[in-house]
């Protein structure tokens, strides 16, 4: 769209947006979040839900023989595209919550790991070696 936008612009009559493609670009931008003239630009606020860090918290403590409690700190430590990433990789293995949350959502307390979610162990090796370097990247 950007380049007959730009084509048009050039005075080209054949490379005018169709109705449908207009619609579609208004559509996506009416997503984007409005700026106002104080606000500073910035992303979301993203994390890694709870229950995913409690899980891999719990299944890296049993993978180290239950000697050592590990800590991550994703929020800090993992980039945007990271969490991302992380939370998809989680959802291709069975994970369906919701993502990005808003801050008002609660962790669930009693809740220990995600049933749903499949052991890295089954994970395709090429996945399971991303995730677990993420959770390096993570690591406190």
């Amino acid at each position: 769209m950007f380049e007959k936008v730009r084509a048009a612009d050039e005075g080209d009559a054949e490379s005018i947006i169709a109705p449908a493609e207009g619609q579609k670009l208004l559509e996506l931008l009416n997503e984007l979040p409005v700026l106002g003239p104080d606000d500073k630009f910035a992303g979301l606020d993203l994390d890694i839900p709870r229950e995913i860090e409690m899980h891999f918290t719990l299944a890296k403590w049993h993978e180290g023989g239950r000697h050592h409690w590990p800590s991550f700190d994703f929020f800090h430590r993992l980039k945007a595209v990271q969490k991302v990433r992380f939370v998809e990789l989680c959802r291709k293995y069975g994970w369906n919550g919701e993502y990005p949350r808003d801050r008002s959502h609660r962790f669930a307390s009693g809740r220990w790991g995600l049933p749903e979610l499949l052991p890295l162990s089954q994970w395709e090796p090429r996945d399971e070696a991303e995730l677990r370097a993420l959770l390096d990247v993570a690591a406190r």
